[in-house]
């Protein structure tokens, strides 16, 4: 049975060199910033490295996520290139081959919970269950985000609205949903996050009012999973 091919994914290059640029300006170093995100910083900087090369072919969202708090950033320094990293519209969201998963990113350091004499075995088990239940957030995530833009689909080709205009809010909204989603596995409020992410939409041009209308979208659609 043939397997089902990975996302295509864009912008990736575009993406790193702006996760290097933040790094830098951080003052961090990939070896300390890969601690930070909790992998072993002996072999961790590799994939700090391959990430700022554009080289991680799937990069999550919780790993962008963790690499912004390690340079003090939020998702507003990423909006404008967030979007490409999303599904291809016109593909389903397909699970990633597990091989090519251990491949992408590193496996952090094992839990201080494990028991030193667990079996290699039960170690494989519980590492295959944690890709599986991050795959399958993954793939919610995105259903919410495509059902977010379906329920702001009138907004977004209003006929006032130029391309770029257009882009700009669907950048506003997937970004909006990312930190909704990442502040419900923080158990945080994504309030203030937002509020940052909006002030810089508006810096940018774009209609308060539209703004608030999509962020209302992204936390009732969140909302209604148990998310937000």
């Amino acid at each position: 049975m043939a397997r089902t091919p990975r996302p295509k994914l864009s912008n990736l290059r575009e993406l790193g060199i702006r996760l290097r640029s933040l790094r830098t300006e951080a003052g961090v170093s990939q070896t300390e910033l890969a601690r930070s995100m909790g992998f072993n910083p002996t072999h961790g900087y590799k994939y700090v490295l391959r990430l700022e090369k554009g080289l991680v072919p799937n990069p999550t969202l919780r790993t962008l996520a963790a690499f912004l708090r390690a340079c003090g950033a939020g998702w507003q320094s990423i909006v404008d290139v967030l979007p490409t990293l999303g599904l291809d519209e016109t593909e389903a969201a397909p699970v990633a081959p597990e091989r090519e998963a251990t491949v992408a990113e590193p496996v952090p350091p094992r839990s201080v919970h494990t028991p030193p004499q667990e079996s290699r075995p039960m170690r494989e088990v519980l590492r295959r269950q944690r890709q599986e239940e991050r795959a399958v957030r993954t793939r919610d995530f995105w259903s919410r985000v495509g059902r977010a833009e379906e329920l702001t689909l009138p907004l977004l080709h209003g006929p006032r609205l130029t391309s770029a205009a257009r882009r700009a809010l669907v950048a506003f909204l997937r970004a909006c949903c990312a930190i909704i989603n990442n502040a419900a596995g923080r158990r945080a409020d994504p309030a203030p996050e937002i509020e940052k992410l909006m002030q810089s939409a508006q810096t940018s041009g774009l209609d308060l009012r539209l703004l608030h209308q999509i962020r209302d979208t992204c936390i009732s659609v969140f909302k209604d999973s148990g998310t937000a």
